[in-house]
Order: C-alpha cells, then sequence, then structure tokens
C-alpha cells in the first residue's frame, strides 16, 4: 500500500512539472524545460547585451541580422553615451548612439543610428559571436544580386511600408530586408533626415586617403528608395548611420 502511495505522489509531481514545461513554453521561456521548438528558433535570432532580440539571415555563406541594432551598452556592459543634442554630437569622438529624431517610437522598426566611433570601439557594439561588416562582407553581398547597378532590388524591403515611393522593383530576393532608417549629420543636411528615403550603414573599415581625409572618414553603404543600386562610398565618422551585424566564421570561434 505504500509503494503505490508513493508512485501516486510521483505521478502528481510528474504532472505538476510537466505542466510547468507547458507554461513556460507558451511564454517562450525554455528555463527547466528540453523544448526543441525553443531551440530551433533560438538558430534563427540572436540576443544582444540589452536583451533585444533579431532575427537573422543566411545569404551566400554568411549569416546578417535581419534587423537594424538596437543596442545601447557595448558587449562588456559599459553604456554606450547617448547624445541627443546637435552640436555635442557632431563635435565628439567618442562613441554614441541616437534615436531618429530622439524619438524612442523610432527604434522598434528602425533600430538606432550611431556615430563611427562606437562602431570603432574595441568593447564591440555587435553580440558576442558578432561582428560589424567589413568592405569585403558589403561586396560579397553585393556581388551576390548583380553588383552595384542592380542588387538594391534583392536588399531592400520591398512595397511601400516603410520605405517612401517609388522603392522601384524592390524585391527583397535576398532576405536582407534593408529599411531606411535615414542619418543625422549627413553633409548638406543638418540634424537628422532622409528616414523613408535613405538606408546607410556602417562598415568596420576606415577611409585611407590623403591627409586632411585620413582619421576623419570610414567607409559605409547606402540604398535609396528612388534607385535600384547599392551604394560603397565612405562618410564623415561623425554622422549617425544604421549598423547590420554579421556573425564570425566558424574557424574563428
Amino acid at each position: 500500500m505504500k509503494n503505490v502511495l508513493n508512485m501516486r505522489v510521483l505521478f502528481v509531481i510528474s504532472m505538476i512539472y510537466l505542466s510547468g514545461c507547458n507554461f513556460l513554453h507558451e511564454k517562450s521561456s525554455s528555463i527547466g524545460c528540453a523544448d526543441s521548438s525553443l531551440t530551433k528558433l533560438d538558430s534563427n535570432v540572436v540576443r544582444d547585451v540589452d536583451g533585444n532580440i533579431y532575427k537573422t539571415i543566411k545569404i551566400g555563406d554568411k549569416i546578417w541580422m535581419q534587423e537594424n541594432l538596437k543596442v545601447t551598452h557595448y558587449r562588456n556592459g559599459d553604456p554606450i553615451p547617448n547624445i541627443t543634442d546637435s552640436t555635442l554630437w557632431m563635435n565628439t569622438k567618442k562613441g554614441a548612439y541616437c534615436n531618429y529624431n530622439n524619438d524612442t517610437n523610432y527604434v522598434h522598426i528602425y533600430g538606432r543610428l550611431y556615430n563611427w566611433y562606437a562602431v570603432n570601439d574595441p568593447r564591440n557594439i555587435c553580440p558576442v559571436g558578432w561582428h560589424v561588416p567589413s568592405d569585403s562582407d558589403y561586396s560579397q553581398l553585393d556581388g551576390l544580386y548583380g553588383g552595384t547597378t542592380l542588387s538594391g532590388m534583392a536588399l531592400k524591403e520591398s512595397g511601400l511600408a516603410h520605405w517612401k515611393k517609388p522603392n522601384p522593383d524592390a524585391t527583397n530576393l535576398s532576405g536582407f530586408t534593408a529599411l531606411p532608417g535615414g542619418g543625422r549629420g549627413d553633409e548638406g543636411f543638418n540634424g537628422f533626415n532622409r528616414i523613408g528615403f535613405y538606408a546607410f550603414f556602417w562598415n568596420k573599415n576606415e577611409y585611407i586617403g590623403d591627409t586632411f581625409h585620413e582619421k576623419n572618414y570610414a567607409h559605409e553603404c547606402s540604398l535609396s528608395s528612388g534607385a535600384s543600386y547599392f551604394n560603397q562610398d565612405w562618410g564623415c565618422e561623425n554622422r549617425g548611420m544604421s549598423v547590420r551585424c554579421i556573425k564570425d566564421n566558424q574557424e574563428k570561434k
């Protein structure tokens, strides 16, 4: 009789545990539960140090973030300064971020804007196992979809939900889903500008040119609502641009 009672107690405890697992599954948490569907989901997303979660996409032999970076801390937990004042933004030589128009309502869709000093900071703004893309990473991406004059069609989000007209022939064939987060402090413009019309992305390479530009400019990429091109250029390091991260190569781990 005692053994039967013990078996019944164990059965009740097991049911409570399984119910707890089901509840946690519904809340998208795998603590204490082995759930294959959550493991599968985790392979397609990445989490930054702030807890923001990003969808990812494999393009060619690289894995990219499918969304613009939103993080407000470096990988080690140090805060990235949020500079709202335009004069301070344009004059700082240290890493900083901002929200477009200093309005957090833009962050969910377009992410945040960073100066190149934040991109180049050794504390790293990308999650562990990820880094800011290089010139060669973006060149490979460009080459997979027809080169500079055509690849923008395959890289931009299609339709007019976020891009302004005309956004011609945008297909997002690549899955990269470029979004027009605009910029801050662009040459010829004051303050925030061109959201909906342009996507600007920093890469990690500094521009090495003549003496004047040598320490003031870095490489960037851009896409426009009015064209199919994917432009690789360089801009002032104190401009605010979006950032996409790319996964480290397996052999580097």
